[in-house]
């Protein structure tokens, strides 16, 4: 209960520092000079934070679907026929890309094995894989979670749970107080893994950006362990900064609005390639192009359209829009 949004260390004026922000910034930090060691080290870490992670969600999933399957009272199939409205009305679309901003930040990661390019053995093949495997993995866990979830909690609950906290309402019919102090756990390898892995992969973005000279020259420069220490420096400082800027669903729609907007541009650059360079070598297929593509970029600019004219995320998104025009400029 001290570790929140609502309980403060420092109160300035309009400035404050919450308990919860303090806790995410040490993370952050600790972390990142962790990482200033060996890119193996921060790898072997990453990949015990992994497993670790993913068995975390796989035993969510078993053991709500198998109290559930044990206790009938908890279980019910019919969370799944909802009643569908007839038609698709703005505020039904609205309802879908709320839903879908926590969804994507799921699977934001998905691309970051790309930005180790340079470190990763055999690349043309190994990165595809890892980029189909990750992808394909992350997406059936957060399916059959979710299936977990309709299937034990009522609709109802699930909309109205505090803190959008739906794993722990579940460990708590299944386990009891003691599912709250294992879900608590479960979160917080969630969280250690996910701010390690991308510790790893964005501070090698800004190390090549550098190189080329389209970011500060001293992210370019390596430690002594050949790690970019002041690329990870310079990406965990911004990070920190984040943090003091607002709580976890101002930041999630802040940073959702902007890779969006980035997908949308990559996605496009398949039908501008394809028009302005016929002849070029293609190693990798497209699939189910143009359709599949096509359909990805008008669903992610319906998302993108939302979150701006979301009261409620108005301000983070053009804050995003912002920060992405700055980068443009310079």
């Amino acid at each position: 209960p001290d570790i929140s949004t609502e309980v403060f260390v420092l109160r300035w004026g309009w400035f404050t520092v919450s308990t919860e922000q303090l806790v995410a910034m040490a993370v952050i930090l600790s972390l990142t000079l962790f990482n200033f060691r060996s890119v193996k080290t921060g790898a072997l870490v990453n990949n015990v934070l992994t497993v670790s992670k993913v068995g975390s969600l796989v035993l969510l999933i078993g053991l709500g679907l198998a109290a559930a399957w044990i206790n009938p009272r908890l279980g019910d199939w019919g969370h799944f026929s909802p009643a569908w409205p007839d038609v698709w009305s703005a505020a039904l679309i609205g309802t879908f890309c709320a839903a879908m901003v926590g969804s994507l930040f799921s699977s934001d990661a998905w691309n970051n094995i790309t930005f180790t390019a340079g470190e990763v053995i055999n690349p043309k093949r190994n990165l595809p894989l890892s980029l189909a495997l990750g992808t394909g993995t992350v997406s059936l866990i957060y399916l059959l979670a979710n299936v977990a979830y309709l299937y034990v909690l009522p609709i109802d609950r699930i909309a109205t749970v505090e803190h959008d906290r739906v794993g722990t309402l579940l460990m708590e019919p299944v386990l009891g107080p003691t599912g709250l102090y294992l879900m608590a756990a479960m979160v917080m390898v969630s969280a250690f893994g996910c701010v390690n892995a991308a510790s790893i992969a964005g501070a090698r973005a800004y190390y090549a950006m550098a190189l080329d000279g389209l970011f500060f020259s001293p992210a370019a420069k390596l430690n002594r362990h050949d790690v970019p220490a002041n690329a990870l420096l310079f990406q965990g400082l911004w990070a920190v900064a984040l943090t003091l800027s607002g709580n976890y669903n101002q930041l999630l729609a802040y940073v959702i609005f902007a890779v969006l907007l980035f997908y949308i541009l990559t996605v496009v650059s398949v039908f501008v390639f394809r028009i302005t360079r016929p002849d070029a070598e293609r190693p990798y297929r497209a699939f189910g192009y143009p359709l599949v593509p096509a359909i990805y970029v008008v669903m992610a600019t319906v998302v993108c359209v939302y979150l701006v004219i979301q009261p409620s995320t108005t301000a983070q998104s053009l804050w995003g829009l912002l920060i992405v025009v700055l980068g443009v400029t310079l």
